[in-house]
C-alpha cells in the first residue's frame, strides 16, 4: 500500500466495511490470524495541529484495545514508543483511525499497530511505509517533560508508596500550545510481562501526597520485579458518537527511583503479595 492515502479514500472505506459490519458475527476474522498482519496505511493530516494519520480496520470483533506504536527512523538509534492505544467501543467501528501531532517536521516515522483480544491474545501488524512530516511542530520544541536529575521517586520501603521529590522543577513545553493544555501527567510502571500507566493527581504531581501502590497495581504485580517507565502527559478523546476512544501519550520522560537513598531504577523493586485494584492500560 501506498505510504500516502487521501481522507477521501479513509471515508470511501469506512462506508464499504460499515455496510459489511451489517452481516458481521463475531466469529468472523478480517484477517487470518495465522498470516502476517498488513501494515496500517499513513498519511499527513490536513488537521489544523499538522502531524500524521494513521488507520487500518479492526482485526476481529473480539477486538478490546490496539496500542500504537512509532519509530522515528531519521534519528539514530532508533527508538520503539508507544504513543497511544485504540478502545473500540462499537463492533461498528471498524476502521481505526489515530492521528499522532507529537511529531517534528521534516522528521520521518513508522508506526505498527498491536492488537489485544478479549482473551488477552495479541496480534502486531508489520510497520507502515515510512513517511516525512509535512506539518509538524518545530525541532526546538519540547513535546515531553523535562526533568531534571534532581527530581525523583521516593520509594518507601514500609508502605509501598511513591513520592515525587522537587517536582516543582519538572517542566512541560514552556510555549504552552492550547492542545497540549488537555495533556495530564502519569507515570508508567512495568513487569516483563506487563505495563501500566497512572495519572498523578494534582496532590501527588506536586509532591504533597504519594502514590500507595498497594492500592492502585494488579495482582500480577506483585512478587516480581516493577520498573518505571517514565513520566509521559496523557490525553484521552472519546468520538462524538462514544464508539471509540482514544488514548494519546507524549513520549516518556525518565525519572529515577531511589529506595532508601538507593538508586534502583535498572534494578527495579518488588512488594509483598496482596491483592489490589487494576490500573489503566498504556
Amino acid at each position: 500500500m501506498n505510504s500516502g492515502f487521501c481522507m477521501k479514500k479513509i471515508f470511501i472505506k469506512a462506508l464499504f466495511i460499515t455496510l459489511l459490519s451489517l452481516t458481521f458475527v463475531t466469529a468472523c476474522k478480517f484477517e487470518d490470524e495465522g498470516n502476517t498482519i498488513s501494515a496500517p496505511s499513513v498519511d499527513n493530516t490536513s488537521t489544523p495541529s499538522g502531524g500524521i494519520s494513521i488507520a487500518r480496520e479492526r482485526l476481529n470483533s473480539s477486538t478490546d484495545s490496539v496500542l500504537v506504536y512509532r519509530l522515528n527512523v531519521s534519528d539514530t538509534p532508533n527508538v520503539e514508543v508507544h504513543i497511544g492505544t485504540l478502545y473500540p467501543k462499537n463492533i461498528s467501528e471498524n476502521l481505526l483511525i489515530f492521528n499522532d501531532q507529537m511529531v517534528y517536521a521534516s522528521k520521518t516515522y513508522k508506526y505498527r499497530y498491536v492488537y489485544i483480544d478479549s482473551d488477552k491474545k495479541r496480534y502486531s501488524t508489520e510497520w507502515s511505509t515510512a513517511l516525512k512530516v509535512i506539518d509538524g511542530k518545530k525541532t526546538d520544541e519540547s513535546l515531553v517533560y523535562t526533568i531534571p536529575d534532581e527530581t525523583y521517586f521516593d520509594l518507601s520501603p514500609e508502605d509501598y508508596t511513591l513520592k515525587l521529590m522537587e517536582a516543582d522543577k519538572i517542566d512541560f513545553n514552556p510555549s504552552q500550545e492550547t492542545w497540549l493544555d488537555n495533556y495530564k501527567p502519569a507515570v508508567i510502571l512495568k513487569t516483563a510481562y506487563n505495563q501500566l500507566s497512572f495519572g498523578l493527581a494534582e496532590r501527588v504531581f506536586s509532591g504533597n501526597d504519594p502514590l500507595e501502590l498497594k492500592s492502585i497495581l494488579p495482582a500480577d504485580y506483585y512478587d516480581t520485579k516493577i520498573y518505571c517507565g517514565g513520566i509521559v502527559g496523557r490525553y484521552q478523546d472519546v468520538n462524538k458518537n462514544n464508539q471509540i476512544e482514544r488514548i494519546y501519550w507524549t513520549e516518556p520522560s525518565a525519572i529515577k527511583v531511589l529506595k532508601s537513598g538507593i538508586d534502583v531504577t535498572k534494578t527495579g523493586f518488588t512488594l509483598d503479595s496482596v491483592s489490589a485494584d487494576s490500573g489503566i492500560i498504556y
